[in-house]
């Protein structure tokens, strides 16, 4: 089983819009509707979803899951720990859910997640440091929550290559990973985080990977 490293994965995205597959807003797009098909099948009589989102793309990932569960009739309340860059395509992402009618409120000290799923779209395969700030109390209070846990390609805090996290990571109980397996998610240091670990590829063909592999060697 072939695993990437996020500096592959990169190349995968960047490939991918310059040899004309498509625009990174498809890619966004059908990630967050294959985390959200996933999701569902997972939990097929899931009522309400609390989405966690950051304010880069694993956010913007997180606001398209958000729009199908909304559009599905779930309850559905995205709490915002950052918020996106204006005019990026997560801030894009952020205004369709909005529109769909996706309740998004700010995420504070005092939130506390309560629907059947909490999905995880806080941090994604580019985290390194140590996580502070609001992004570390968010994934404490996930961590709290006693209901089912999905995380968005990979759990929020854990490092992309190495599977360490990066003072604090989010335990999932699912991951649903896109385009290729992380490293990271393999590692045995990563087990008490990934859970159940699910390859989503985007409809990325072959001929694209075997070109990364073919390059990086």
């Amino acid at each position: 089983m072939h695993t990437y490293t996020v500096e592959q994965i990169r190349l995968i995205e960047r490939y991918y819009v310059d040899d004309g597959y498509g625009k990174l807003d498809d890619l966004m797009e059908k990630a967050g509707t294959g985390a959200w098909k996933h999701l569902s099948d997972k939990f097929p009589d899931v009522q309400s979803v609390d989405v966690v989102c950051g304010g880069a793309g694993n956010g913007g990932d997180g606001y398209v899951l958000a729009r199908h569960a909304q559009c599905a009739g779930l309850k559905v309340t995205i709490y915002c720990v950052k918020n996106p860059v204006p005019a990026s395509l997560t801030d894009k992402m952020h205004q369709l859910a909005q529109e769909s009618g996706v309740n998004i409120v700010p995420f504070t000290t005092h939130t506390k997640f309560d629907a059947d799923v909490i999905v995880d779209a806080l941090m994604g395969i580019g985290t390194e440091g140590i996580v502070q700030g609001g992004i570390r109390c968010a994934i404490d209070q996930i961590n709290s929550t006693q209901k089912p846990v999905l995380s968005i390609d990979i759990p929020s805090g854990l490092n992309a290559n190495t599977g360490k996290p990066c003072g604090i990571a989010v335990k999932a109980n699912f991951t649903i990973t896109f385009i290729g397996l992380k490293c990271g998610l393999l590692a045995d240091n990563a087990q008490d985080y990934v859970g159940e670990v699910i390859l989503e590829t985007l409809g990325i063909k072959g001929s694209l990977l075997k070109k990364i592999e073919a390059a990086i060697g």
